[in-house]
């Protein structure tokens, strides 16, 4: 335990040992409330934290199936991008190519790119078939990504595009065509996922029995 240096100076300039003995269980004593205090606090802002916390998993088809849960409203439920995606699409006529999913251009070119940060949230917009879904993460409803069940990935919902090729594939966004790179075809849907136990118990009371 370490004391502020005025208090080791005020308990240097008390001559009455009997005194000098008070004081120093006192300051202790204060020390040690004022420590409790401080990780009480910290404890109960962590069990905060906690409560609070999502329980964010990916979205898989067996999910969907059986909670039904393209019967149900849709816009009741929440849902979080798994990583950063970033869309890419050239807005000039300067020559460019595409490295790693990015659009490379001439000095002077112009390139339009949306960033979708990691864990933003999302809201359903329509299934065109009852099991693909487009998803938006901005206010602007026209503004969706489709995302559906992967087969090779344990048929989880990821992020659907066309012409994948090994550095980069296409998505279509605002009705027009971007590019991605290729480890964006693993972006998936997280959901907020709360289990709760259902116990069926069935009481019944014995009143005992006496010989006849």
């Amino acid at each position: 335990m370490t004391f502020p240096k005025f208090l080791i100076a005020l308990l240097r300039s008390v001559k009455n040992p009997l005194f000098y003995q008070k004081i120093v269980i006192l300051v202790a004593n204060t020390f040690i409330m004022m420590r409790l205090s401080t990780l009480l606090l910290i404890a109960t802002f962590s069990l905060g934290l906690g409560a609070c916390s999502k329980n964010l998993s990916y979205l898989h088809r067996d999910t969907v199936q059986d909670s039904r849960m393209l019967d149900r409203n849709m816009d009741q439920i929440q849902f979080y991008l798994s990583q950063e995606l970033i869309l890419e699409r050239s807005l000039s006529q300067q020559k460019s190519e595409i490295k790693d999913g990015r659009i490379i251009v001439e000095e002077g070119g112009e390139v339009d790119r949306i960033r979708i940060p990691a864990e933003s949230p999302g809201v359903f917009i329509f299934s065109p078939d009852g099991e693909k879904m487009a998803i938006s993460f901005s206010d602007d409803e026209d503004s969706y990504l489709m995302f559906g069940p992967n087969p090779n990935e344990n048929n989880r919902y990821t992020l659907l595009g066309k012409n994948w090729k090994r550095d980069y594939g296409e998505v279509t966004f605002r009705g027009k065509t971007y590019y991605v790179n290729r480890r964006s075809a693993m972006t998936g849907l997280l959901v907020d996922l709360k289990y709760t136990r259902k116990t069926k118990e069935s009481r019944e009371t014995l009143r005992g029995r006496t010989i006849n």
